[in-house]
């Protein structure tokens, strides 16, 4: 099933699932609701952030959302939506405390380039229906990044798994790269060569590492 004949392609997100709409639980179709919910409120997306390529929701009952419109055949459903990061990483037993969470940056078209999803579980009482996620440009990340004119350094922004997604010289093609660049390729060698070091540092205080001045946000 799908949004394929929806009229107002952007007025709404598209779904794509397995079987049929009718017959199903009384479970599926609170999180279809939630589902048509999620894609209405999504619409304003572009408006409160501009930066946001798209929104996705991934569901447990086999079935997801993704907005702007896109046809299910260019989105579509089967098991490997359930190895997608976002939504293992939104699982109870990896987010037994149903935080919010940012998952690795995929390559999401020549149009969008790589992307950096944030994401976040959800709940109907007890039960988790699905991870909602909102996928940001590192274009967008990049062209902020170019804000920070440093004359004698660089500022480099770097995720929790060690991928640069902005950086002067390692990021300049994030429409054009298909995986963000690693970490160790943005600091000097004799910076890379202790990167344990550099999770220690205490936020905001430069330090000297590898004969270098680094500061960690």
């Amino acid at each position: 099933f799908s949004l394929d004949g929806v009229a107002d392609r952007d007025a709404s997100g598209n779904l794509a699932g397995w079987g049929r709409l009718a017959g199903r639980d009384q479970a599926f179709y609170c999180d279809l609701g939630l589902a048509l919910r999620i894609d209405g409120l999504a619409r304003a997306l572009p408006f409160n952030l501009p930066q946001a390529a798209r929104a996705r929701f991934i569901v447990g009952a086999g079935f997801h959302l993704e907005t702007p419109w896109r046809p299910a055949q260019a989105m579509p459903f089967g098991p490997e939506v359930y190895d997608d990061p976002a939504w293992r990483r939104g699982l109870p037993a990896a987010n037994p405390d149903h935080r919010r969470f940012w998952a690795p940056a995929y390559y999401g078209g020549s149009e969008m380039g790589l992307l950096v999803p944030v994401a976040a579980p959800v709940y109907q009482g007890e039960r988790l229906a699905g991870v909602l996620a909102i996928d940001t440009s590192v274009d967008y990340l990049q062209r902020i990044n170019r804000g920070f004119d440093y004359p004698v350094g660089a500022v480099a922004l770097v995720d929790g798994f060690g991928q640069v997604l902005a950086h002067p010289d390692l990021a300049a093609g994030a429409l054009a790269a298909r995986a963000p660049g690693p970490f160790s390729q943005a600091v000097p060698a004799s910076v890379a060569a202790d990167l344990g070091a550099l999770a220690r540092l205490p936020a905001g205080q430069p330090l000297v590492v590898g004969g270098h001045v680094v500061m960690r946000r």
